[in-house]
């Protein structure tokens, strides 16, 4: 009798058991079509993007359209940061590095070129490693870091976009940096063209290193929060490698900057957030000079809109 009650009683277990995980299935079928990803690329992705994700060289300012090697007496600026280094929502004149370099001209400094290695949505991870992997190929004799480049939530994950279903289209995969010992480890995603990643980060069950290493719940968990609270609410992965998410973050940037610093001429850091300007004093490097930046609000800077 007893055995029989613990057979119905495992049975019923494994039935609820399959059922929540043909729900959580079905709302992951219907998040995918949502996320449909026609829109994607699938050629190959260059040696830089397989790192960074995409790449803009839209601007004139851009890295892209200078030459590797400078000419004899010319001063180089590096330019990294997110889109406020890359001028979204401007014309080509107006972004910083363009009038950075602008500026330089005009008080009589007509060896100084500026280069705009600005990425919309970036964190300082694909900064860094965009300025390892190109930027310091260019001879740059100064870099300027910002002003919005150290937010947690962008150096946590993968994905260098939002991850709701309507602005899944834009998403671009790159890689991070992880805490391992003292020092860092790389961790990359998987795939060779925007298609086959983003294929393997929405999968039901997505590989372990993005159920260990991205911060954002994976797919499964993801998409029962989306259809049943709506797009906007989220948890924190709870198979995430760290607990202290932002705390881990701080000491990625610090071993990142402490590494920019040996191995770059001058470094200036520039940021909206006190923490990270505090970082980089903190850092105490003779070549990285670091101050807090105050952005105005209000009309005319930022239009209700």
């Amino acid at each position: 009798m007893t055995m029989r009650r613990t057979t119905r009683w495992a049975a019923h277990v494994l039935y609820l058991a399959a059922a929540v995980l043909l729900a959580d299935y079905l709302c992951h079928r219907l998040y995918m079509r949502t996320a449909a990803t026609t829109d994607l690329p699938n050629g190959r992705l260059s040696a830089l993007e397989r790192h960074v994700g995409h790449m803009r060289c839209d601007k004139k300012s851009s890295f892209c359209g200078f030459g590797k090697k400078k000419k004899p007496g010319i001063v180089r600026i590096g330019c990294f940061g997110d889109s406020f280094t890359h001028g979204d929502e401007v014309d080509d004149a107006s972004d910083y590095p363009s009038l950075l370099q602008k500026l330089f001209h005009a008080g009589g400094y007509g060896d100084v070129e500026v280069l705009n290695f600005g990425m919309p949505g970036c964190g300082l991870h694909q900064a860094f490693l965009l300025w390892e992997l190109a930027g310091r190929n260019y001879g740059l004799d100064h870099i300027l870091l910002g002003p919005s480049l150290f937010l947690a939530e962008r150096d946590s994950t993968f994905a260098q976009a939002g991850l709701s279903p309507d602005g899944c289209r834009a998403i671009r995969l790159h890689g991070r940096f992880v805490l391992d010992g003292a020092g860092l480890r790389l961790v990359q995603p998987l795939g060779e063209t925007d298609s086959e990643r983003f294929s393997k980060y929405f999968r039901f069950i997505p590989p372990l290193a993005y159920i260990r290493f991205d911060a954002r719940p994976p797919a499964f968990l993801a998409a029962p929060i989306h259809w049943l609270f709506g797009e906007r609410r989220t948890i924190r992965n709870p198979f995430y490698y760290r607990q202290d998410v932002d705390r881990e973050i701080a000491e990625t940037h610090r071993r990142l900057l402490s590494r920019l610093a040996d191995a770059a001429p001058q470094v200036v850091l520039g940021s909206f957030d006190e923490s990270a300007a505090a970082l980089g004093k903190e850092i105490a490097k003779p070549n990285l000079a670091s101050v807090r930046l105050y952005r105005p609000v209000g009309f005319p800077y930022d239009a209700a809109g």
